[in-house]
């Protein structure tokens, strides 16, 4: 049964401590059920990570203020007799499976070495010579029509080889056509777009232009009318002068 000292903080990473520990303690008692991969908890590689991530909250653990020492101290020595057990029962698998497998090659050498004794014991019956067969009409001509059939398909498969040869011949010629034809294409659509380039450069400079001399004849229709209107003026007061002497 686990004994731990009372908690000395209200954090979350003491809770978190003291129940890893707890439940480490009741895989290596056995007291924990449903969990087939921590059945063999001496060699499992999850109650390594267990006390791997045991040891990195307990390190943290020493950084939460009000942590007590001699309460890290328990946690730190329960964390190492949690190591040293699953160190030798790890030990002590290694040293079973060791002994097993020693044991199981040399059962395998005995019978082995019964097997050849019992092979070199048993004379080898010499195997009667049969004298050779001749070949049959029927055979002769199924051997014959065989051999045709095989020349007429190598026949037929040097032909298909040319035929495919051919056709890749003409499809890389066409594919290089196409290569052509797109690089003309794309030299065209490169000119074309040098040429609208140059036609909006022109007609911005045109309309620019014709900006400015609208503006010019607004301003000699208003230096006219200007003018007109002086005149008028003019007229106007020395008709008026004229007119009272």
């Amino acid at each position: 049964m686990l004994s731990l000292p009372a908690a000395s903080t209200a954090s979350f990473q003491e809770h978190s401590v003291r129940k890893q520990l707890t439940k480490c303690h009741d895989i290596v008692g056995g007291r924990i059920d449903g969990r087939a991969d921590l059945q063999q908890w001496q060699t499992s590689h999850v109650f390594r990570s267990y006390l791997s991530t045991l040891a990195d909250d307990l390190q943290a653990l020493r950084d939460v203020p009000g942590m007590q020492a001699d309460v890290l101290e328990a946690y730190q020595r329960e964390l190492d007799s949690l190591q040293q057990q699953r160190n030798q029962a790890a030990s002590d698998a290694a040293a079973k499976q060791a002994s097993q497998r020693a044991a199981a090659e040399h059962s395998a050498n005995r019978r082995s070495l019964f097997a050849d004794l019992k092979a070199s014991q048993v004379p080898e019956e010499p195997q009667p010579k049969s004298p050779p067969r001749k070949l049959t009409a029927a055979e002769r001509r199924t051997l014959d029509t065989n051999a045709d059939l095989q020349d007429y398909a190598t026949d037929e498969m040097v032909g298909m080889a040319a035929v495919l040869k051919g056709n890749s011949l003409a499809m890389e010629e066409q594919l290089r056509r196409r290569g052509r034809l797109l690089d003309e294409t794309e030299g065209a659509m490169q000119h074309s777009l040098e040429q609208s380039r140059a036609a909006k450069t022109k007609a911005t400079e045109f309309k620019s232009m014709q900006r400015v001399g609208f503006c010019k004849t607004c301003l000699s229709l208003l230096m006219v009318g200007g003018v007109f209107v002086g005149m008028y003026m003019y007229i106007r007061v020395t008709y008026m002068v004229g007119f009272k002497q």
